[in-house]
């Protein structure tokens, strides 16, 4: 690749970072000149050749196969603890239904971080909201996903045949509108994420030992009123002070939450992990 597409896939990537409001190590951004002024304290940053890393897997095709690797893993970013809000969400699973909106504060005990889910926890029930709990959750290693997908999928086939063979209008019309029903609702469960990663991140999406999950449940009388729910700005505060609270609590349990992460976190790289997701194991 030459210098000038490294320099301006770096420069499309620090922009995407800002949009989204990631913060990056500053060294980052140090000029030759800036680097030929830093010390003994850069020395670290130095001898292990910190940087970034922009590949296209020698394919010569960047844009569609290429990857922009920051040094998070070198400098370990990707084993930080991770307090995971999800925003406003129906559960029609739950029982009993709820009869209030609640926080929903969830973790497996067996394969997420518990110490994360103990801080959220905790910043939820001081917030004075209604709170449920679960810590078995998104289970892992198992074929729910694959089941889903087969089980749609012949659904679909099976509309499909009949279809076929449908002659009223009537008849038609009422197959097409399951079919509807099912792209635009039962699909989503099935199609957010692939068979590979869902074995380790479960439901949630929660990578092994990394975190907890809060969300805002409503009930089902809202979620009737409103189809797509939306936070007002009285519950997006809310979250907000629940999630900085939490931060804090973490903060001081982060030697313990660490451990959960070392002992948990699979051992996939960057390119694995692309593979999990793009192709099929």
């Amino acid at each position: 690749m030459k210098r000038s597409e490294i320099n301006a896939i770096i420069k499309d990537f620090e922009s995407k970072l800002r949009e989204f409001k990631f913060a990056l190590p500053p060294f980052l951004s140090f000029t030759p000149e800036e680097w030929a002024e830093k010390g003994h304290e850069y020395d670290e940053i130095r001898d292990n050749a910190l940087g970034w890393d922009v590949t296209d897997y020698g394919e010569g095709h960047f844009d569609t196969l290429g990857l922009s690797q920051e040094i998070m893993r070198a400098l370990d970013m990707d084993t930080i603890p991770l307090l995971v809000l999800e925003g406003k969400a129906y559960a029609p699973s739950l029982e009993p239904p709820l009869a209030h909106n609640a926080l929903f504060v969830r973790w497996n005990g067996e394969y997420d971080n518990p110490v994360c889910g103990q801080c959220y926890e905790r910043a939820a029930r001081e917030s004075g909201y209604p709170v449920l709990v679960q810590s078995d959750t998104y289970p892992r290693m198992g074929t729910f996903l694959s089941e889903e997908t087969r089980r749609l999928g012949q659904r679909i086939v099976s509309l499909g045949e009949a279809y076929g063979k449908a002659e009223a209008s009537s008849e038609k019309i009422e197959l097409m509108a399951e079919l509807a029903t099912l792209c635009s609702h039962d699909a989503g469960g099935s199609i957010f994420m692939s068979d590979a990663v869902h074995r380790y991140a479960g439901n949630g999406g929660l990578w092994p030992g990394l975190g907890a999950m809060l969300s805002l449940i409503v009930t089902e009388e809202e979620a009737r009123t409103w189809k797509s729910l939306r936070l007002t700005q009285e519950e997006l505060n809310m979250l907000a002070d629940v999630l900085a609270k939490a931060a804090g609590y973490l903060y001081g349990r982060r030697e313990e939450a660490l451990a959960f992460v070392r002992e948990r976190r699979p051992r996939i790289n960057g390119e694995d992990l692309l593979r999990m997701i793009s192709r099929s194991n």
